[in-house]
């Protein structure tokens, strides 16, 4: 999947980074069997947005949220 290099300062990113790759991996494994098993495209898209909020939660409880600004009207 293109991982040749953990470019991370430290333990604990490193083992950040290892832990994505490994969900991604799985995850890619994971979609690739259910395809076989779908029988309608209704089903097949219901697994996919579950697993895309899956990952979502995943990555944000492994690198928190991102901080954004809201800015009021003025």
């Amino acid at each position: 999947m293109g991982l040749r290099k953990i470019n991370t300062i430290g333990l604990g990113q490193a083992n950040k980074c290892m832990h994505l790759s490994a969900m991604a991996y799985n995850l890619k494994k994971y979609l690739k069997f259910i395809e076989k098993r779908s029988k309608s495209g209704a089903g097949a898209l219901c697994l996919l947005k579950m697993a895309e909020k899956t990952m979502d939660k995943l990555f944000f409880a492994l690198l928190g949220r991102p901080k954004i600004k809201l800015q009021s009207p003025a």
